[in-house]
């Protein structure tokens, strides 16, 4: 039996296809396995929404190039996130600061044009002496405006900081 993939959105006579076909054209088959797609939106779609035609076509899947801002520079980039770690509520756990670490696609950067249609794995405060940061409210789908500086530059001062990630395509090899 094929799993589950369910999409809510409040613009059913596009939205949830226009996601899907973005997975498609980014080479992720989330109709493989399926024998069925039941769209599910409420009746006033039906007579009133926009229902444009989406193509939903398969293209093949690109490896991700990933951007690191370059030693030494700081580069202020535009992107899409596609994942984020956790975030706890403030006071939920027994430490007053937290870092999350973030997917983000499609980078665009006036700073730094080899960002451009890039991905960056991302390291983000989302608490700060028990107070979330904007970061906290991030969720896949959101375009995002961080600024960003390599690891490299910040290794010595952050590294020895526990991190912990559920989400597999936040997963890092090392």
């Amino acid at each position: 039996m094929a799993a589950v993939s369910p999409n809510v959105t409040s613009a059913g006579s596009f939205a949830t296809r226009e996601m899907l076909a973005k997975d498609l054209q980014r080479g992720n088959d989330r109709l493989a396995g399926k024998n069925l797609v039941i769209w599910e939106f409420a009746s006033r779609e039906l007579a009133f929404g926009d229902w444009k035609n989406i193509p939903l076509a398969l293209k093949e899947k690109q490896e991700a190039e990933m951007y690191v801002p370059p030693t030494g520079k700081t580069v202020d980039v535009r992107g899409t996130v596609r994942a984020v770690s956790p975030t706890p509520k403030p006071g939920s756990v027994p430490y007053k600061d937290h870092i999350i670490m973030v997917h983000l696609a499609e980078l665009e950067s006036a700073d730094d044009p080899a960002a451009f249609g890039k991905e960056a794995v991302v390291f983000a405060w989302s608490m700060h002496d028990n107070v979330q940061t904007p970061a906290a409210g991030w969720r896949p789908g959101d375009t995002v405006k961080p600024r960003l500086r390599s690891w490299a530059d910040v290794a010595g001062e952050y590294e020895a900081i526990n991190t912990i990630c559920h989400h597999h395509s936040l997963a890092v090899e090392s």
